[in-house]
């Protein structure tokens, strides 16, 4: 896309967040297996390390920033680290999340095998 944006075939302006999370973000790595458990007081399904810090994006912040770099006079041709949140370990906001929900946070986490096999079938985890 920049290539093109060089070649003066488009105007492309690239922003770049890292995991989602709220409205509509329901297959998110916060998504419905974080959210939605909180409610219902079952056990938080993550990939990964929870106890790694990690930053997550808040879909209407994406969207506004979104939004900017489609509007803002220079922003194309650039590459744009879009807002998010502070640094937190999952297991972190797995607990402000559950106690939110008025439950004790409850964890199961993903290591490395499992989104591998499961790519073996799925599509979505294969990528």
């Amino acid at each position: 896309m920049l290539a093109a944006h060089t070649a003066g075939q488009v105007q492309v302006a690239i922003g770049r967040a890292s995991d989602y999370f709220g409205p509509g973000a329901l297959n998110s790595a916060l998504g419905e297996t974080v959210f939605a458990t909180a409610l219902t007081g079952a056990r938080a399904q993550v990939m990964g390390n929870p106890d790694q810090p990690h930053s997550y994006s808040y879909n209407p912040d994406v969207a506004k920033g979104l939004v900017t770099l489609g509007t803002a006079a220079g922003a194309t041709g650039e590459t744009w680290h879009l807002p998010l949140a502070e640094a937190l370990t999952t297991r972190q906001i797995i607990e402000h999340v559950y106690r939110a929900g008025g439950h004790t946070p409850r964890t199961l986490a993903a290591g490395r095998t499992t989104p591998r096999a499961l790519g073996l079938v799925q599509p979505a985890m294969r990528e």
